[in-house]
């Protein structure tokens, strides 16, 4: 793809040189129309090590190099790239991975190719910075291996030689050394020398790599949404409160080191909420440890900003009420892994017939949900790498439990309806790399799991929504020793009175020998009590019948902070209700942003907000107050003076410390 076509001159000073550690080592000819300088390069390009191409200073031809994208300070700026594989427009941004293999540039289009994150494209050449290998004064993103694990060693800025981070990725495959490092920007093939990838690159071939013959699919990248975790809520729920140590959610927001992250080690959106992830799995078909894998990457473990004020841990929004939709943020935690799994996973990133389809896996910037969801080029692969870090600290037990189905080879992907392959259900477009779970293996044919919802329901029938295809399909199998019969035991959970997304009862299909998860419906002016028998692992059919207690009245037994700074999050601190039930027990709760209801940081003024708890309502007031960030400036000015004073003369004011002080008590009202 290092053809250059040409198409005009340009009044400029063409160079040439050849690249080398220690600088370019120029030619003494000198152009001044492309045309000439482009001939001289390409008949002379093979006796040199790398000859590059000048335009006045810049670089715009060379053999072999990286292209640096562009970047700003506030890492707003997507990069956008027309896709050649799939001849669509896509966006990087080079805060995620700041670059991609040079592949080749156009001069009369003003393009420039690269690779990165698998995915093969171009943008224009104002969008990056050519840099030849030869004269890299740093270190580029890489794979490592150590101590029997793979890592990918990112790099976000080219100015220094260090890593912005090392993503663990998977046990070391056999073929990878330890402490050896790699190069590869499709992230199935390495190469211990930068320029044998460029060659290969350019011939589409995997000659030079070291496993030409055996691509690497990391398991958890590649493993798709359509999958049943073997853990229970019980278990995540476990390691939340007890190895995390998350014992309430979110009452505020505080960052104070930067890292998008709330301060408190022990707050999280994710307290109580373990039975949300398994509950959706088992209705919409999603795997439950995925799920909380890419919310770990998208909220911080439940501790970002979106996640306190919005109840989002995912950074999207499908919201499916009206309430929702007004005010912009989820009405709770649950609703927001609801939302996940119904809208944006199985009505989506599962669903062929969307144009977001790229395949239901994590995946890269070449397939998968990766290629669509985000600008980040390997955020699938963070994704995978929580998957495999936290299924390693519980047990091991989701890793390699599925045998995936590999096409890598460019073929139009037909399932069928019948092992005889007679009775078409569905042709899928080119998508390679694409990933399938294989459930059986028969003569001619292989039953997988259909990523397509085939029923009516948008729940998911892990039992029906299956599908045939041709053995030949795939081009690898991988761990095919995880290959079994999976049966099946039908569980009902029955609302009695409730609802569970708008069902008055649900069946879902849970593996025998598996723990069924809790699944909890709503029931206005109820609290959900449990079922009237223990959840017990399955084992045959079984029905379960919701219990509740009936709420009589809530109240503010203290309210939170009184006033809001303009435009920040609301302090719920010290906020708490109190349950009162129709038989006159009661109990005592702390307030949380599942509460509450029609709060606006961005109105200024005295507002009502309502606080609802299983549809029985109370409120509270608060002010949002303009004038606060001003004092807070001035206080911050005044201490500032306090400090230089003593700096300079070792005394302190003492009437403008006590000043200041009284300043900062009064700041604990919205503090």
């Amino acid at each position: 793809m290092v053809v250059v076509p040409v198409n005009a001159e340009e009044e400029v000073i063409y160079r040439l040189a050849n690249a080398t550690q220690e600088g370019y080592q120029y030619l003494e000819d000198e152009f001044t129309s492309f045309r000439s300088a482009n001939r001289y390069y390409n008949r002379n390009k093979d006796d040199y090590d790398n000859l590059v191409l000048f335009e006045n200073e810049e670089v715009i031809l060379m053999e072999y190099g990286i292209v640096e994208f562009k970047v700003n300070d506030g890492c707003t700026l997507n990069l956008d790239y027309h896709d050649v594989k799939h001849n669509a427009d896509n966006t990087i941004n080079g805060c995620y991975g700041v670059e991609g293999a040079y592949l080749g540039s156009e001069k009369n289009t003003n393009r420039v190719y690269f690779m990165i994150s698998d995915s093969v494209g171009y943008t224009n050449r104002e969008n990056v910075v050519l840099h030849p290998f030869d004269n890299l004064k740093v270190r580029i993103s890489r794979y490592t291996a150590k101590d029997d694990r793979l890592y990918h060693e990112i790099k976000t800025q080219l100015s220094s030689d260090f890593y912005s981070s090392s993503i663990l990725l998977d046990e070391k495959p056999t073929y990878l050394e330890n402490d050896k490092t790699y190069y590869s920007y499709d992230g199935h093939y390495f190469y211990r020398g930068f320029k044998e990838m460029i060659d290969d690159y350019h011939a589409d071939v995997h000659t030079n790599a070291i496993n030409p013959n055996n691509p690497y699919y990391n398991y958890f990248e590649y493993l798709p949404h359509r999958s049943l975790s073997n853990y229970s809520d019980s278990e995540i729920e476990n390691y939340l409160e007890n190895v995390l140590f998350f014992d309430r959610k979110l009452d505020r927001y505080s960052d104070t080191n930067g890292d998008r992250a709330n301060d408190e080690v022990n707050r999280s959106q994710y307290f109580n909420e373990a039975s949300s992830f398994f509950a959706n799995q088992q209705l919409y078909g999603v795997n439950a440890m995925m799920m909380l894998s890419l919310s770990i990457n998208e909220s911080s473990f439940g501790k970002s900003k979106a996640a306190f004020n919005d109840n989002n841990l995912f950074g999207h929004a499908a919201f499916d009420t009206e309430i929702e939709r007004e005010s912009g943020r989820y009405l709770n935690v649950a609703s927001s892994i609801y939302s996940h799994a119904k809208h944006y996973i199985s009505g989506r990133y599962c669903n062929p017939e969307k144009n977001s389809y790229y395949g239901s896996f994590f995946g890269n910037k070449n397939s998968g949900m990766n290629v669509d969801y985000t600008s980040d080029p390997y955020w699938g692969e963070k994704a995978a790498s929580y998957y495999f870090t936290l299924d390693g600290l519980l047990g091991k037990k989701d890793y390699q439990s599925y045998t995936l189905g590999l096409v890598e080879e460019p073929k139009d992907l037909i399932f069928y309806k019948n092992s005889e392959l007679t009775e078409e259900l569905m042709t899928i477009k080119q998508i390679t790399p694409y990933s399938s779970i294989i459930l059986e293996e028969l003569s001619d044919s292989y039953k997988v799991q259909f990523d397509a919802n085939i029923g009516e329901s948008a729940l998911y029938d892990f039992e029906k929504n299956v599908a045939y295809v041709s053995k030949d399909m795939f081009d690898h199998i991988l761990n095919k020793d995880a290959l079994h019969g999976i049966e099946y035991c039908n569980i009902t959970f029955d609302a009695n009175g409730g609802q569970i997304d708008n069902f008055d009862q649900v069946s879902i299909k849970v593996e025998k020998n598996q723990l069924p998860p809790m699944i909890r419906p709503t029931r206005q002016g109820y609290e959900f009590a449990g079922y009237s028998q223990m959840i017990r692992v399955a084992s045959r059919d079984e029905t379960y019948v919701a219990q509740y207690n009936e709420i009589k009245s809530i109240e503010m037994l203290e309210n939170p902070k009184r006033i809001v700074e303009l435009n920040k999050t609301i302090n719920l601190s010290n906020g708490l209700i109190k349950v009162v039930f129709a038989d006159e027990s009661y109990k005592e709760m702390p307030l949380t942003t599942d509460m509450i209801r029609g709060f606006d940081p961005n109105v200024e003024g005295v507002q009502t907000v309502i606080v609802d708890y299983c549809g029985v309502q109370t409120s509270f007031e608060v002010e949002v107050n303009g004038q606060i960030s001003i004092a807070k400036k001035e206080l911050d000015q005044d201490v500032d003076q306090i400090v230089e004073q003593y700096n300079k003369s070792g005394d302190f004011n003492t009437e403008e410390l006590f000043r200041i002080n009284d300043n900062l008590a009064l700041s604990d009202l919205y503090l």
